[in-house]
């Protein structure tokens, strides 16, 4: 039998919607396009999902259900659709005042999407078997993101190195937290076979969130657990309940106990966990890196207060609000962070959207919170106490919580569907309509919802193409020996994405190092100018400038990049040797102050590897380790390259000498 024979009805619509959304859930871990990272937006995922969606709605259509609204209550219209339907309209306007009008069209496709999810989730998944069908579905997926995890955690006990582990899943830790209370109850619900792998599902969801280290997920995820497991006594008072609860407290005690043992066990001196929770050297730069993005987001809604600097441009506009905030408050420590990282996201999506969107769009947003308290109020009021229903509710909670402190939120499109899928589930309860009298009402034509929907789904399907699709191209010319046909290369990837930094700081860097150095200045320029603006990019910048014979293009190079970094001993001390270079003394010796009086020992080093090199510089720490300390020692590392990078086409062969 041929596919072309089967009916449409041959597919049920429960399981091929949570089929697809299990792709979209593990589309994260295909390793498929894993070195091709767009910059601020995620493609992979977006990708991933707006096939899914469109996939799934044209199917809908063949089947002939299209009225996606029909099942929903007035409430759900006026508390859910309209506020999002609100937030997709203003973030689009957004896109006339935004630097990027591209990110403006993005984040109003994703929010659509959002939309569409939540809309099926509502009418596809009608049941409590399809609803424990999805909770299974989301985690063995994320039981499968927990592997890798723990991999990760204990290579790094056992051998020590870099814990990246953070840095990779922490972005699962809301969707964790978020769906432990339904999980919870359908576990602790359940008997033989069926409690024994939800044993072990809570298992790897503990063991995920451990391995990360995330601070703000352990506590949400151990708080998560005491209220459901108290709200699952209060409903649910049986022995049988009582004994699953106290094997479930038992394993996610054991858990963290062993990996605290064998971590010590192994090696005394790496992090482990009770560390991370305790507070130490990096959870203080964590909190000093949230603080920084706070006073950078009040920057941007302090000078554009009613709309806001475009829908998803915070990442984009970043760099020119934290200069204005450093011109004003060069002292402040917080400075000191991501000088060699490009931040992206606030840290706080409440902060990003009005950032972003303005008064306007803050209180839009607060238009979908009060529809989320409005269930909480209506629970109260009509007793309406499913604890299935409530569990989808403290959920919600617990992802709205999370967000005030998460770098993802509902800039990961996964996070987003977790979220509408629990909305989905409490608004069908606590926002039903209380007059039992059906009331006819057709707002829109249903097939319109879906050719709409298809559209959206599939804009963004191409918006992340094209995206990607830059990338490889720039992958290509990196590939190409050649610089001047791998200058084509670069050259198309520019044109087919404009805000991909990537192509024209790639083919600087080749000039660079083919010792074109006029040529490449315009390319650096051009990549630093989308949002690639690191202390070691605006250095190589400089270092182009200077090998070009332009020392005063170098030297302003380097004072954009104190503008962005004053709290930065190598801008200073790289600052300062320009200016001594261009005779500007006086200068010179108020930047070594300022960045002797940060690390006196770090800009001793800066300046003896700057001034006489890497071989000098080592000597000097050797000899006095009270006032220089080891080159590969320095912060940045990337920059000391640079500066190695500078000094040997200056001095030919100078660091082949002394080892680097």
């Amino acid at each position: 039998m041929n596919i072309s024979d089967l009916k449409p009805h041959a597919v049920r619509p429960d399981f091929a919607f949570i089929a697809g959304w299990c792709v979209v859930m593990l589309s994260l871990t295909f390793s498929i396009g894993r070195p091709w990272d767009t910059f601020i937006h995620m493609w992979r995922v977006e990708f991933v999902a707006s096939v899914f969606l469109a996939v799934f709605l044209i199917f809908l259509a063949r089947r002939g259900k299209t009225d996606l609204l029909k099942d929903l209550s007035s409430s759900e219209l006026s508390l859910i659709v309209l506020p999002v339907l609100a937030f997709i309209a203003w973030s689009a306007i957004s896109l006339t005042w935004s630097h990027s009008w591209k990110s403006a069209v993005h984040h109003s496709l994703v929010w659509a999407e959002y939309l569409i999810f939540f809309l099926l989730a509502r009418s596809v998944l009608t049941s409590r078997r399809n609803i424990g069908s999805s909770i299974a579905m989301l985690v063995s997926c994320l039981a499968f993101a927990s592997i890798p995890a723990l991999f990760g955690y204990v290579s790094y006990q056992i051998f020590g190195g870099g814990l990246s582990t953070g840095i990779i899943f922490q972005k699962y830790g809301e969707q964790v937290t978020a769906i432990l209370p339904l999980v919870l109850i359908f576990v602790l619900r359940s008997d033989g076979r069926n409690f024994k792998f939800g044993i072990v599902g809570i298992s790897a969801l503990w063991l995920l969130v451990l391995c990360t280290l995330g601070r703000i997920n352990t506590v949400l995820f151990v708080g998560a657990f005491l209220v459901t497991a108290i709200l699952t006594f209060v409903f649910y008072s049986s022995p049988a309940v009582r004994r699953r609860a106290a094997v479930v407290v038992l394993v996610l005690m054991t858990i963290p106990t062993v990996l605290f043992v064998a971590g010590r066990l192994y090696s005394p001196d790496t992090i482990a966990i009770t560390d991370r929770l305790a507070g130490n050297e990096a959870t203080e730069g964590s909190n000093s890196f949230r603080k920084l993005m706070t006073s950078l987001s009040v920057e941007m809604i302090t000078a554009n207060p009613l709309i806001g600097v475009g829908a998803d441009n915070f990442g984009f506009q970043l760099n020119e609000y934290r200069a204005a905030y450093g011109r004003r408050n060069p002292d402040d420590r917080d400075l000191a962070n991501a000088e060699s990282e490009i931040p992206e996201r606030a840290h706080n999506e409440l902060l990003q959207i009005i950032s972003e969107l303005g008064i306007v769009g803050g209180l839009i947003i607060a238009w979908l919170i009060f529809g989320v308290g409005t269930m909480a109020f209506r629970a109260v009021r009509f007793k309406l106490f499913s604890p299935y229903r409530l569990a989808a509710f403290f959920g919600i909670g617990i992802f709205l919580v999370s967000s005030l402190v998460s770098s993802y939120s509902f800039r990961l499109i996964q996070n987003g569907f977790v979220f509408f899928f629990l909305l989905a589930i409490a608004s069908r309860y606590f926002l039903k309509d209380r007059n039992t009298r059906k009331v006819e009402r057709k707002l829109v034509e249903p097939r319109n919802v879906i050719v709409c929907g298809i559209a959206a789904c599939l804009l963004l399907t191409l918006y992340s193409g094209i995206r990607v699709g830059s990338v490889v191209v720039t992958r290509l010319g990196d590939a190409t020996p050649d610089i001047d046909q791998a200058a084509y290369h670069y050259l198309l990837a520019s044109k087919l994405d404009d805000e991909n930094p990537e192509a024209p700081n790639s083919l600087g860097s080749r000039l660079f190092f083919d010792k074109r150095f006029s040529e490449a200045v315009p390319h650096l320029e051009r990549a630093i100018e989308i949002g690639r603006a690191t202390s070691t990019d605006l250095s190589y910048l400089a270092s182009a400038y200077t090998l070009a014979g332009d020392n005063i293009g170098a030297e302003k190079t380097m004072s954009r990049a104190l503008a962005l970094y004053p709290r930065s001993v190598f801008v200073l001390v790289r600052y300062a040797s320009l200016a001594r270079a261009n005779g500007n003394a006086e200068k010179a010796d108020q930047l070594m102050e300022r960045a002797l009086a940060i690390d006196a020992r770090a800009a001793n080093t800066w300046f003896e590897l700057i001034a006489n090199g890497p071989q000098r510089a080592s000597e000097a720490a050797f000899k006095e380790k009270q006032n220089f300390i080891e080159v590969m020692d320095l912060r940045p590392t990337q920059a000391v390259y640079a500066v190695l990078d500078e000094r040997e086409i200056n001095f030919l062969g100078e660091r082949r000498t002394v080892g680097f």
